[in-house]
């Protein structure tokens, strides 16, 4: 059962979608008998997990709330308390409860402080206040943004703090705080890391539409049409369109063009009409999930009658083995006075089993005169029988050695190594020292007997990764990527090395999870896979 917990942890870990609930049940049912207090949290943690990605909302949060039961004050309950209340925020926030989402992330900074968890505690906060830019209530999104972004500065989290400055952005824009929304927005692409040449990284092209929308407050109408255009066609995301033509109405409306305000609110509306439809199933799935809830209480309720049944069945267990005793009593003393008889029967047999037992006396004394003798003896037999037992020992020490060399012999012909050895080998081959070289000399790159070097070196130290790729049937580029990923170097070494452009290493490692994977993530998702093959 500790295999099947840590590999549901590593699993959660390595942010692999769960399916079923079963083995997970059947973990938590055996450390409800057997386990520490720890591995119960833990056990109830991620079956709280596995009904979260099964989209049983209901389910998981009893889970989550039965795990936080069994936390104790010490520094590594309250780290996972912290990441408990934070799965019960997400769930919230995908239902739409914000103050329920607030009460959560609270709940886990708290935790977070008590376990010396400065970064996740204000990590908390800001999610806090993106909730609360999510329902319009923009004040009390920029007070916690604000104290967010300020603690970050003060533990030194610079990049941090640019990046928790976009929620701020969009609050400052329906306040009229034009000054404070021009301000983040230099910060956010300054120092977040998110905004490189004039473009948002993939993931975060909402931006365009939060800028959009401050350059259209501040009649900046030229430079908002770019920013919507570019919101609209830099995803295949629909509520990206939708922000788009939304921004595109007000534009055009703020501008007097009619028609062309009237065309997007029509769009708007259209595709907001599509997504709600969409997101109506999502209700459903969600309501299904609540009938679920309702079936688990129907079956509470079953189980609650069968206990009382049961409780019956009990009463009328013990009137019956009362019954019974009474039965026995009875019986009882007719034995006994039976007894009494056969007792005065055996009073006539003593003096004859008195005669016998004097003869087996006189049988008892021959035999402890022959134990004596052997006593006399005892040296000499423990002296024989001590050679044979030093003389099997010898044999077996002789054995155990031959073994141990054959063991040995064995284990250097096929290689035995843990899987950190393993990773340090890899790690300090002399392949990745030459290719590091390139890293750094921008104007050389790999001959084709290197890369060749390269792919030889992933089919003998990294045979389960290239049989995978294979697999797939990679293009012979890709494979170059994931093997130079593989290896720890960074995107930006990568793209030296292969001489191309950063973002097309970043959209490989994109399209390679989504092609093997078949999840729709970040690039960074597929790298943390590719680290676990060997």
């Amino acid at each position: 059962m500790r295999y099947h917990l840590l590999y549901a942890k590593a699993m959660n870990k390595g942010y692999v979608v769960f399916s079923s609930d079963s083995i997970m049940r059947q973990v938590c049912e055996y450390y409800d008998n057997h386990g520490a207090s720890k591995e119960k949290m833990l056990a109830y943690y991620l079956l709280g997990c596995v009904y979260r990605d099964i989209n049983d909302s209901p389910k998981a949060i009893s889970c989550l709330n039965k795990a936080l039961e069994f936390s104790d004050n010490d520094v590594s309950s309250h780290q996972l308390s912290s990441k408990i209340c934070g799965q019960k925020a997400e769930i919230f926030y995908h239902q739409a409860l914000v103050e329920q989402e607030c009460q959560e992330l609270d709940r886990a900074a708290y935790y977070a402080m008590l376990a010396h968890d400065s970064l996740s505690a204000i990590i908390d906060i800001s999610l806090k206040a993106h909730a609360y830019s999510l329902v319009n209530k923009h004040d009390s999104a920029v007070y916690y943004n604000d104290i967010a972004v300020n603690r970050f500065k003060e533990l030194g989290y610079e990049e941090y703090a640019a990046k928790a400055s976009l929620n701020s952005i969009i609050s400052y824009v329906e306040l009229g705080k034009y000054p404070q929304a021009k301000k983040c927005i230099d910060i956010y692409e300054q120092k977040s890391g998110h905004y490189k040449n004039d473009t948002v990284i993939a993931g975060y092209e909402s931006y365009y539409y939060i800028k959009g929308m401050y350059y259209t407050r501040i009649n900046k109408l030229d430079s908002a049409r770019l920013l919507f255009k570019r919101c609209q066609t830099a995803t295949d995301n629909p509520k990206m369109r939708l922000n788009a033509y939304r921004g595109f109405s007000l534009m055009f409306n703020k501008m007097g063009i009619a028609d062309s305000a009237a065309k997007y609110a029509m769009l708007t509306y259209e595709l907001n009409d599509s997504i709600y439809q969409k997101e109506s199933v999502e209700a459903l799935l969600r309501l299904q999930a609540s009938y679920n809830y309702e079936r688990l209480q129907e079956e509470a309720k079953k189980k609650s009658d069968d206990i009382i049944e049961l409780q019956w069945w009990l009463t009328g267990t013990v009137f019956i083995i009362i019954f019974v005793a009474g039965v026995f009593v009875y019986a009882y003393k007719r034995i006994r006075k039976a007894n009494q008889w056969k007792l005065l029967q055996a009073t006539e047999r003593y003096k004859t089993e008195k005669s016998i037992l004097q003869m087996e006396m006189e049988e008892m004394n021959a035999l402890l005169a022959e134990q004596v003798s052997l006593l006399e003896n005892k040296d000499l037999i423990i002296e024989r029988k001590s050679r044979e037992l030093n003389n099997e020992i010898e044999r077996k020490e002789c054995s155990i050695k031959e073994l141990q060399d054959r063991v040995a012999q064995y284990e250097q012909k096929l290689n035995f190594m843990d899987t950190a050895a393993i990773e340090d080998k890899i790690q300090s081959s002399s392949i990745k020292g030459k290719f590091m070289y390139f890293a750094t000399h921008v104007t050389e790159h790999p001959t084709d007997g290197l890369w060749k070097e390269l792919i030889r070196f992933a089919k003998t130290q990294l045979p389960q990764m290239y049989i995978l790729l294979n697999k797939y049937n990679v293009s012979n580029k890709d494979l170059r990527i994931c093997i130079l990923i593989r290896l720890k170097f960074k995107p930006g070494e990568i793209a030296t090395i292969m001489d191309c452009r950063f973002p097309e290493v970043s959209l490989t490692r994109s399209r390679l999870l989504q092609k093997i994977y078949g999840i729709d993530g970040r690039a960074s998702d597929f790298d943390r896979r590719l680290m676990l093959l060997y």
